[in-house]
């Protein structure tokens, strides 16, 4: 992707939310909290990604069958 394209989409993500009323900004603020709050993973997977995450769950499964 290019600078442009980067500046392109950027700029069109805020014409359309300024361009919003306030309520349905108000309803897509919640809306993204909501979604956000459903698709949390484990604090370690959310600050440092998957690895962490991946290595919890096998280590978890190996200490669970000793």
């Amino acid at each position: 992707m290019s600078g442009n394209d980067i500046v392109k989409y950027v700029t069109t993500e805020i014409v359309k939310y300024a361009g919003m009323s306030k309520e349905k900004r108000e309803q897509y603020k919640q809306e993204k909290k909501d979604k956000k709050k459903e698709s949390q993973f484990f604090l370690s997977s959310n600050w440092f990604g998957l690895v962490p995450f991946s290595l919890h769950v096998w280590l978890k499964r190996n200490k669970n069958r000793r």
